[in-house]
């Protein structure tokens, strides 16, 4: 997995490449917090790369919303594959339906 940082004024952007899974998803989780502690007045998570993500992947998304609701910070997830979209889908229902 790679990431790229960028920002557009003073919202953090985090670009993803790769596979977004247990393996790989420590780096991801490790620039989510940085970028929270840092002094954003937003961050956006790009996953136009990512092509793959598991439940770990999923869980770090759902991690990176706490740590952005706990700083009043806004969060968009933007640019999500359609392989990606599936299991953000699956997740949601599963949490709706209470699984």
């Amino acid at each position: 997995m790679e990431l790229e940082r960028t920002s557009s004024g003073k919202v953090a952007v985090l670009r993803v490449k790769g596979d977004v899974d247990l393996f790989q998803g420590t780096a991801l989780k490790s620039a989510i917090l940085e970028e929270t502690h840092a002094e954003n007045a937003g961050l956006i998570i790009d996953l136009c790369g990512v092509r793959y993500m598991d439940s770990s992947g999923v869980g770090i998304l759902l991690l990176a919303k706490s740590y952005c609701e706990k700083k009043d910070i806004p969060l968009r997830i933007a640019a999500v594959q359609e392989p990606v979209r599936r299991v953000l889908v699956l997740r949601s229902a599963d949490r709706d339906r209470h699984l």
